[in-house]
């Protein structure tokens, strides 16, 4: 009796240690899943600093080597050791200006970014034209191109990092002699913005008289959550709601909508409210303020870390003409 229970006891140990074991090796894997053709062409290179209506700017398919189909991160478990890969529908394309291959200030400049965002650090991956660094450091970093797919492997900060978020952007660039510019982005996951739309039955109303507010949002994943305040100190978290100004003055209402992945959008009006009797009514006044969003701002980082490099080229490229 006293066997079996030892042997019974020694399988369990086992299968405890190995269970423990696969625990530890475990894999974390991310992946981010792009639309292909839905590179942006943006005609100056400010366009970047306003991107509020992603409409505003046409897009293409005709740029295979930047259009963003995948972006990657993975880690085993237990390891400071993480991978990013950034795959494109045509291929990983080394043109542009860098330290090594200082010739080509009028070749286009490509360059492939990811952004990760763990939950201790921010970590900016750039590669152009064979050069490739994290956080502007090229120290233990391991990277390949190899076709369509870039990859990128170095070290966390510390091992207890968990992983929060990633993106990628790729940036074409070509200044030409005669300063034409071509001028292309692609976005994974791309930027969300909500139109949000408020509107009001009356904008010049008397004390004491009630306002019926309506609110729209489009563009964003649903369910939407709508939140006004209107500027007396009081708000509501109704759609289509009704309110009554107490006191004279002119109040600046404020529409908030959230849809379901987080992206926020406003939009505003102004009220004026008197003492005097009777409403004059009004065809409205609304401030329409389409999108922000808490993703997009991570979006932007990694766009704005993208662009830092393609600007300074234009700088020596401007410096070198006079």
């Amino acid at each position: 009796m006293m066997k079996k229970t030892l042997i019974i006891g020694l399988i369990l140990c086992s299968l405890l240690i190995v269970t423990a074991c696969s625990f530890v090796t475990a894999d974390e894997t991310k992946e981010i899943i792009d639309r292909e053709g839905d590179v942006l062409i943006l005609n100056d290179i400010y366009d970047i600093d306003d991107l509020s209506d992603i409409s505003d700017f046409g897009t293409t398919n005709d740029k295979p080597n930047i259009d963003i189909v995948k972006v990657t991160y993975s880690r085993t478990s237990e390891s400071k050791r993480a991978t990013v890969t950034l795959e494109v529908k045509g291929v990983i394309e080394d043109s542009g200006y860098t330290e090594t291959d200082p010739e080509n200030f009028f070749e286009p400049m490509i360059s492939y970014n990811i952004a990760l965002e763990t939950s201790n650090s921010y970590y900016a991956i750039s590669y152009m034209n064979g050069e490739c660094d994290v956080n502007s450091e090229t120290e233990n970093i391991e990277y390949n191109k190899d076709g369509s797919v870039l990859s990128v492997t170095f070290d966390l900060d510390a091992i207890d990092e968990t992983y929060v978020d990633i993106s990628g952007a790729t940036v074409y660039l070509l200044v030409s002699m005669t300063d034409d510019l071509e001028y292309y982005v692609d976005m994974a996951p791309d930027l969300v913005f909500l139109k949000v739309t408020a509107n009001a039955d009356q904008y010049n109303a008397k004390v004491g008289e009630r306002i019926d507010f309506t609110g729209s949002a489009e563009d964003g994943i649903s369910p939407y959550n709508y939140s006004w305040d209107f500027d007396d100190g009081v708000t509501s978290f109704d759609q289509n709601p009704t309110h009554i100004f107490n006191e004279p003055g002119t109040y600046e209402v404020i529409l908030l909508v959230t849809d379901g992945e987080e992206n926020i959008g406003t939009d505003s009006l102004t009220i004026t409210i008197s003492d005097e009797s009777g409403n004059n009514g009004g065809n409205g006044n609304s401030n329409n303020n389409d999108g922000d969003s808490s993703d997009s701002n991570f979006m932007m980082f990694i766009i704005l870390i993208a662009i830092i490099a393609v600007v300074g080229v234009i700088s020596i490229i401007v410096i070198i003409r006079r």
